[in-house]
Order: structure tokens, then sequence, then C-alpha cells
């Protein structure tokens, strides 16, 4: 039994390129579709509380990128929407999301680390704040590390299983390892 009640992709390429006015009524637009979504089936909404610092310390690229952040606004359309129509919005902590959605889930439902994200953001909006980690991972840490391992908090935890893995000569990015890890173990 697939464990995701259900998960839709929004692919609007359009939102980037378009005129202001044209991407707020699209985003507007795909907002209410998907809390209508929400409310017909009678479930709640969950999402990242992501927060952009306005750091001004970052690259040009990244200032750029985050001066229009389409996704951000998207964000504030559901939760407008939301709370229009009485729809329950959990926001949950970002971190290690995509990590432990790639290392635990992705593989093991077959699913994109898109998806596999939305699992633990869903999962942690659930109640599942810690997300043990597999024994397949606890294997790619040495005696030394793996006994302080215990004593590191969740987060901890799995930016040490990340780093062990990046580590690797022969991986350079998480998805590579995923895709290769029966060759490379």
């Amino acid at each position: 039994m697939h464990p995701i009640k259900g998960s839709r992709w929004i692919s609007e390429g359009e939102w980037t390129y378009a005129r202001r006015e044209r991407r707020n009524n699209l985003i507007g637009k795909e907002a209410k579709r998907l809390v209508d979504l929400a409310k017909t089936t009678n479930r709640a909404l969950m999402v990242e509380n992501l927060a952009l610092r306005d750091d001004k310390s970052v690259t040009t690229k990244f200032n750029r990128l985050s001066h229009g952040f389409v996704w951000s606004r998207f964000l504030a359309a559901v939760e407008r929407t939301c709370t229009r129509e009485g729809v329950p919005l959990i926001k949950v902590k970002s971190p290690y999301t995509s990590v432990i959605g790639i290392l635990k889930y992705q593989q093991q439902y077959g699913i994109s680390n898109h998806e596999a994200a939305g699992y633990v953001i869903g999962r942690r909006g659930l109640g599942f704040v810690l997300e043990k980690v597999p024994k397949h991972l606890l294997r790619l840490i040495s005696g030394k590390r793996l006994n302080e391992f215990d004593t590191l908090n969740n987060w901890q935890q799995w930016s040490m299983i990340k780093k062990s893995i990046l580590k690797r000569k022969d991986v350079n990015n998480l998805s590579f390892w995923q895709h290769q890890r029966k060759q490379l173990a």
C-alpha cells in the first residue's frame, strides 16, 4: 500500500516569466484549486515554513532569485485562501526534509526526491518529529563516530549521515548516491 494519500506536481513555468498581474492571477487560481481539493477531501495542507532572511551578504544570483521568489507568493496565496475557506494549514520546520526524504523514503516507495521530501513534511505535520535513521545508513559511520551518534539530536544525526555519504570520492550528490548505493556499498 502506498503511504502517500495524494500528491500533485505543480508545473507552472510561466510563473517565473509572466508579467506581474498574469503571474498573480495564475498563482491565485492554483492556490484556490489546491485549497478546494483539500476542502473536498477533508484534509489539511502541510507546508514547509520557509523564511528567506534578508541577508545582503549573499550572491547576486540568490538576490535575483529571492526578490521575485514565486514560491513564497504561492504559499502566501495558499495561506490566505486556507484562512478564507477554513482549511487547516500546518507549517512545519524545513531542515533536512529533502535529505531525509532522499535517504529514507525515495528508494523505499519509488518516488521522486520532491515527493519524498513532501512525505517528510507530511509526517512532521502529523506529529512525527523524529525520523529514525535506518540501519543500512548507520553502517556508513565509523566506530568512533558511531559512539557519539546517539548523543546527537535528530537533525545532527542526519547531518552526520549526509556528510559521511558526501565524503566518499565516488559520490558528488545525494541523488547519485541513492541511485548507485548498492554498487558503492
